[in-house]
């Protein structure tokens, strides 16, 4: 086990991926799949997710010497993970879905679907902006020797 800032930083690193991931497979699940509603809400994907994310984070932290998704943790993924799922986005759903979308799923997802939606694209862009800074910080905190590989 490192230290608890260590820890801390797994677990925000993992929570970032996780929001990411989360928000990718609602947003598929919303358009791709809407007859999922039948059955549950796409946009509570999301926040299983993000905390399933901050789990293996912590685990990650807990065990740091067991290299346990360590391609993962990497400053690199921090950067191409949203790269490459925004570009899947952009190519199955358009750029106007894309803008539209992820303000709506996260105040449906953070359980405020009567919160208005310039209120929740900014609390979503404050959000989003401070876990990729803290992510990409924390990468480059953990990984002294290996930042950019696995």
């Amino acid at each position: 086990m490192k230290t608890s800032k260590e820890l801390l930083f797994h677990t925000i690193h993992g929570l970032f991926l996780g929001f990411i991931l989360g928000l990718t497979f609602s947003i598929l699940a919303n358009e791709l799949y809407p007859d999922i509603e039948a059955f549950f809400n796409p946009a509570y994907i999301f926040p299983v997710l993000s905390v399933l994310g901050a789990v293996l984070g912590f685990i990650r932290g807990y065990h740091d010497g067991a290299r346990f998704l360590s391609f993962v943790f990497s400053t690199a993924s921090v950067i191409i993970i949203p790269i490459v799922l925004a570009s899947l986005l952009l190519y199955l759903i358009g750029l106007d879905r894309l803008i539209l979308l992820p303000p709506i799923i996260f105040k449906t997802g953070i359980g405020l679907p009567m919160l208005e939606t310039q209120i929740a694209t900014y609390f979503f862009s404050f959000i989003l902006t401070i876990t990729f800074v803290i992510a990409f910080i924390s990468s480059l905190t953990i990984n002294k020797k290996k930042r950019w590989t696995w």
